[in-house]
């Protein structure tokens, strides 16, 4: 579920938080097939977004709902979290200006493996391809065979089944899914790449971001693999990983951490117990909702903005 401008303010409460959840924010461009989800919306989107809580919201940090919740506080009427996962170089770019400007806190979760490239995700470069590609089908088990693919439309729509159905295969490495699909379509997804939307953050700006006040810095897996389809061994790389790349980039430890896709299928008593070994004391879901204070720090609710 998304969040357009003219709900904004009706997902605040007297006596519950409202985390929001973005991925990217960037300047106005079009692509026939990426993007068509909105994880990137544009900075006058953003800029709409902030104006208006700012006016009728009260914004506090991650680190402020752990006080909260320590100390059994009560929560401000209004409250409201900001939270970016992933961790794409426009985030600091546009997102961070905007902001400070706003004096708005905001909690960046990245994805180790992403940092300092261009690598595309497994579902963005499945994107990018489909946008490019010549051919007029694509066939593949996972989606029950040949399909057509001749026109925008009919890529998005095998684009949203290839996201439900893959991030509901346990057994299936999206990665290598994703390499094999690319072939398929006979597209190099490294020929195709915009900055917009496929640059993420490097290690020096994520140093500038964990040294402002207004920001905190927390972990969203090394790969962004689901965490609770893994075995011990690659949880723990995927975990520990990422914890290791950040520290050694901020020289602190972090307490903060986003599960990546964020359902309910995305974690489990074993991931949770995992990450409150590795210190990690607040872990928010992708799931639709608001907060109560007492809610559980590693299932809490967020909305997505797009």
């Amino acid at each position: 579920m998304t969040v357009f401008p003219s709900e904004f303010e009706s997902h605040l409460s007297l006596d519950r938080l409202s985390i929001f959840l973005f991925h990217g924010v960037t300047t106005p461009r079009h692509h026939p097939v990426r993007n068509y989800t909105r994880k990137h919306i544009t900075a006058d989107y953003f800029v709409q977004f902030c104006s208006a809580l700012s006016q009728c919201g009260y914004v506090i940090s991650l680190n402020d709902v752990l006080a909260m919740w320590n100390s059994g506080a009560s929560l401000p009427p209004n409250c409201f979290a900001i939270t970016f996962d992933d961790g794409f170089a426009n985030n600091y770019t546009v997102a961070c200006p905007i902001l400070s400007d706003f004096n708005f806190p905001a909690t960046f979760y990245i994805t180790t493996g992403f940092l300092n490239s261009h690598t595309p995700s497994w579902i963005d470069a499945i994107e990018i391809a489909l946008e490019v590609t010549m051919k007029k089908t694509v066939g593949h088990e996972v989606f029950g065979g040949v399909v057509p693919i001749r026109n925008s439309q009919e890529k998005q729509q095998l684009l949203k089944v290839i996201r439900e159905r893959v991030k509901k295969a346990p057994s299936l490495n999206p990665l290598d899914f994703s390499e094999e699909i690319c072939k398929s379509l006979e597209v190099n997804v490294m020929a195709y790449l915009d900055d917009d939307l496929d640059r993420k953050l490097n290690d020096d700006e994520v140093t500038v971001i964990a040294k402002d006040a207004l920001f905190e810095v927390g972990g969203h897996s090394h790969t962004h693999r689901i965490l609770s389809y893994l075995d011990s061994h690659e949880l723990d790389f995927e975990i520990s990983r990422s914890l290791e790349i950040l520290k050694s980039i901020t020289g602190q430890p972090t307490i903060h951490y986003s599960y990546p896709e964020g359902q309910p299928n995305s974690y489990n008593e074993t991931v949770i117990a995992a990450l409150k070994a590795r210190g990690i004391e607040i872990c928010p879901t992708a799931i639709h909702g608001t907060n109560q204070i007492g809610s559980d720090l590693f299932s809490l609710r967020r909305i997505t903005v797009a």
